[in-house]
């Protein structure tokens, strides 16, 4: 009996201890928002306000992929004395404008006649206020199913 119960203890122990495992590993490819760069490909939606994305090779099934990106693109956009936040409206407007152009410009695609949609990743207030002007360009397809290798024209 003893020895019955102490084999079930080593099972749930080592149930758990792979169910921790599975975890970590699932999320030790997290990468910071800031480290995307153009071509990147991400396994999951990114969610508004996240600060973390997951990245998968772009030969492999993906959602989203970067198409643009730049520290400085709103500020190119943007008056150079704007320093107060511009707000959340302004900045998703601004972003859209840049993101369909740089997605014409990485998929050679025109996005007025392509099924996809574009995202804006944009700062938010507090890191407006830290000095961040930096944009990112995701796109997707416009029903949400899965890409099926880069959409780079070079690909």
């Amino acid at each position: 009996m003893k020895s019955k119960l102490l084999l079930l203890a080593v099972i749930a122990l080592l149930v758990v201890v792979v169910a921790n495992f599975a975890v970590v590993f699932s999320r030790s490819n997290e990468l910071p928002v800031a480290e995307l760069t153009v071509g990147d490909c991400l396994s999951e939606f990114y969610e508004a306000g996240s600060n973390f994305v997951f990245p998968v090779e772009c030969s492999r099934s993906h959602v989203q992929e970067v198409v643009g990106s730049s520290p400085d693109i709103l500020q190119a956009e943007l008056a150079e004395s704007v320093s107060e936040f511009p707000g959340v409206s302004e900045l998703n407007e601004i972003a859209t404008v840049l993101c369909i152009a740089e997605f014409n410009s990485y998929t050679a695609l025109d996005y007025e006649s392509a099924e996809f949609l574009v995202t804006g990743v944009t700062p938010n207030a507090e890191a407006w206020e830290s000095g961040d002007r930096a944009i990112v360009c995701l796109a997707s397809n416009a029903d949400e199913s899965p890409i099926e290798g880069s959409l780079a024209a070079s690909a």
